[in-house]
């Protein structure tokens, strides 16, 4: 073991679903090991850690020899993803993720019971509104703190819906969860036009307008995977502002309808911040509807 290796190791009473968070408030890693030898489908593992690993990073999986058959095994993804990126088949990737994927896997080693796999590119991790408590309490003070927050309610409509199709039903409306809503303070984070707000390696919960979609998405930014994409545009050095600052961006800035109706607004308050900037101290605070207003 190298003597500066700053080693961490998954909970093992940690839920695969909490698994992002917690690699996100750790990561990127030089190195990401799955010692398993009986995961039912480490092929998904690849796809869902590999973007943890930052630019050189490897991540190193048991794959003893008569796994490599496996239609869930990492050795067949690996032998698709490498014939992708090097255009060595006919078949097409299966969807935009999977190119992603192909182009992002460099260096393969095969071992006698391993496999290592190099990534050559770099992505941020996308955070939920649901997964920013847990990272902001397992990172201390290095991303910010909440200020005030308010519990997750429900409520059921009480208005009824009618689905004209060949026949017409009425039914009633699903349970309404609104999720637990924060006020939070950022330091030190980097604001992109087109609402992208970034900490680190990490797509903060307000770059989304559509938060509670089953993919978060802008139209900023490039997607190379379900939970991570790439922010163009970052060639340049931000601009430094001390003090603190709201947050008052739009993915469509340009859009009456969008500004009007997703943000709070005041009659002093200043323009959104809409070119790119390191600002010493954010506030926000996420609300139904996706606005965001601060204090």
């Amino acid at each position: 073991m190298l003597p500066r290796c700053n080693v961490r190791a998954l909970p093992p009473d940690l839920e695969e679903a909490a698994w992002h968070a917690w690699l996100t408030a750790h990561g990127p890693y030089d190195v990401i090991i799955d010692p398993s030898v009986d995961r039912p489908d480490p092929a998904q593992l690849y796809r869902s850690v590999f973007f943890h690993l930052r630019r050189g990073g490897q991540l190193a999986t048991l794959n003893p020899r008569p796994a490599r058959a496996e239609p869930h095994g990492v050795w067949p993804l690996l032998t698709q993803l490498i014939a992708l990126r090097d255009g060595h088949t006919d078949l097409s990737p299966r969807d935009a993720d999977e190119a992603a994927l192909a182009q992002a896997t460099g260096r393969v080693v095969v071992g006698e019971n391993y496999v290592l796999a190099k990534n050559r590119t770099e992505s941020r991790a996308k955070l939920r509104e649901s997964e920013i408590a847990s990272v902001m309490s397992l990172t201390g003070d290095r991303i910010g703190k909440v200020l005030d927050e308010l519990g997750e309610e429900s409520f059921r409509p009480s208005s009824l819906v009618r689905d004209h199709r060949q026949e017409t039903t009425i039914r009633d409306q699903a349970l309404i969860i609104t999720p637990r809503l924060a006020l939070r303070e950022y330091y030190d984070v980097v604001c992109l036009r087109g609402q992208v707000v970034l900490k680190d390696n990490l797509l903060l919960p307000e770059t989304y307008r559509h938060y509670l979609y089953p993919r978060l998405t802008n139209h900023v930014t490039t997607e190379i995977a379900p939970m991570f994409a790439q922010v163009r545009a970052e060639s340049s050095e931000p601009t430094h502002l001390p003090g603190s600052y709201f947050h008052f961006d739009s993915e469509w800035p340009g859009h009456y309808g969008h500004v009007h109706v997703e943000q709070q607004r005041s009659s002093d308050m200043q323009r959104p911040l809409q070119s790119r900037h390191t600002v010493g101290r954010e506030t926000s605070i996420r609300l139904p509807g996706s606005q965001r207003i601060g204090g």
